[in-house]
């Protein structure tokens, strides 16, 4: 039965294609514009794909143009390529990979060290056959801020292709060959006794015996802070923590904030800093505030103030440190005019400054202190070596204070004002300020700092 069924289905099958292919249908030649419409599109295609693989040769090529050969030298310094940026450079002038190497691992500094390449700019200012002159201007991000630099390179053709010439080497050598240093250096035991009991009272080591010179709130252009200047006057050396408060005329706490950076958070026994809190507030805190897709070191939220600040607290507290005390960076050839400082940075110590920073600190004409600023070295220091340095000094900012009272200033939870007249009554300071034309301020001090990256 089944059979039967399945036999007809066939036949029935069988006739319905008969019918189909009995049917009259015309079939016409295919439309002449079509084939003329895919013709030119095949054409521009091909154009389309030729041209883009003729411009990602040019564009990748590294040493067809001048332009080519420093990006991609750029680039293998960026990814730690040496052996790539290596043969980049100009063959004729016999630089073995193995004194290019020597010479790139005795540099130091937050550039060469901690630095990432962001973006480039090339410009050509001379250019013949075999050899061009470009201004390369790059940024860079590191963890403390940005930074630009503009640099001169010059290439020249070698067998068809472009190379570098290398980068002279550094002529300041030191006079003598070893040097000695004589310093006081301290040790904290801890505890002096091997025990798993909890830590006896005679182990514990008294806090040092800080001031707070000066202190006042500030406006400036628009934004909070508080600054002035703090000494270490106890015998030991302090590592300094400061918090500054901001309050309204109700004594409403509006924000609260610690001093990062504009401040030497290590003194010595009699040593001052300058210092500046900044009031920052919790980034893209909001709903409609978008997470930036890069990091930027440069990134400030200015806190939301509920009310206007009347007065402020702060708060010092010092704890006995034995680490980062290189203080052997001095100032030499100063020279300062109407927009900038400039300078050098000598390293007379035994110990290579990976980050040296300079605080500096603006006066008015009765050299009150009004407000501190500070600059980041790109390159380190080496020992007996100078680095040169060029500071732009503020503009034309506005600048109001708000108060001066140093009622509320405490330290190690005392007053501060009651601290200073017990420990040294009659102390008098003198600041080393230096004269500028500003329409603002009148002196301004300039401090040293360092931070050692591989301290011994």
């Amino acid at each position: 039965m089944y059979k039967r069924q399945f036999l007809r289905y066939i036949q029935r099958k069988r006739n319905d294609s008969q019918t189909y292919l009995q049917l009259n249908v015309e079939y016409s030649k295919f439309s002449n514009k079509l084939v003329k419409v895919s013709h030119v599109w095949a054409i521009i295609l091909i154009g389309i794909l030729g041209f883009g693989t003729y411009q990602f040769y040019i564009k990748n090529n590294a040493q067809r143009s001048p332009e080519n050969v420093v990006k991609a030298y750029y680039d293998a310094l960026d990814f730690k390529e040496f052996e790539k940026a290596h043969s980049f450079i100009n063959p004729e002038n016999e630089l073995t990979i193995a004194q290019y190497m020597l010479e790139i691992s005795s540099t130091d500094g937050l550039l060469s060290s901690y630095a990432k390449l962001d973006a480039i700019e090339t410009k050509i200012t001379k250019e013949t056959d075999s050899l061009a002159t470009l201004k390369v201007i790059t940024k860079w991000i590191t963890p403390l801020e940005k930074i630009e630099k503009s640099d001169y390179k010059t290439v020249v053709k070698y067998n068809g292709k472009w190379f570098l010439e290398p980068e002279p080497v550094e002529a300041d050598l030191p006079p003598d060959q070893l040097f000695s240093n004589n310093k006081t250096a301290y040790f904290n035991h801890g505890r002096r006794r091997i025990t798993t009991e909890q830590t006896h009272h005679e182990d514990v080591l008294k806090q040092p015996v800080l001031e707070i010179i000066s202190a006042k709130l500030v406006n400036h252009n628009g934004h909070y802070a508080i600054v002035g200047e703090v000494q270490n006057i106890d015998n030991v050396p302090a590592d300094v923590v400061l918090k500054g408060t901001l309050y309204n005329d109700a004594n409403v706490e509006l924000a609260t904030y610690n001093a990062k950076y504009h401040m030497k958070h290590k003194l010595m026994p009699k040593e001052v800093t300058s210092f500046r809190i900044n009031f920052e507030g919790i980034a893209w805190s909001k709903t409609q505030d978008s997470i930036p897709e890069t990091f930027n070191p440069d990134e400030f939220t200015p806190v939301e103030l509920a009310d206007t600040p009347t007065k402020f607290n702060l708060q010092a507290a010092g704890n006995v440190s034995g680490s980062d005390l290189y203080k052997n960076i001095v100032l030499s050839d100063l020279n300062i005019d109407q927009k900038t400082i400039n300078g050098n940075l000598f390293n007379s110590g035994l110990q290579e400054v990976t980050v040296p920073q300079l605080l500096v600190t603006y006066y008015d004409e009765n050299k009150e202190i009004l407000w501190v600023d500070h600059m980041f070295l790109d390159k380190g220091i080496r020992q007996q070596r100078k680095q040169p340095f060029s500071y732009k000094l503020s503009g034309n900012d506005s600048m109001k204070i708000i108060s001066s009272d140093m009622e509320n200033c405490y330290v190690n939870g005392l007053p501060n004002a009651d601290i200073s007249a017990k420990i040294l009554s009659n102390r008098k300071n003198y600041n080393v300020l230096q004269k500028i034309t500003h329409p603002i301020y009148s002196y301004v001090k300039i401090e040293t700092n360092a931070y050692i990256g591989n301290p011994k």
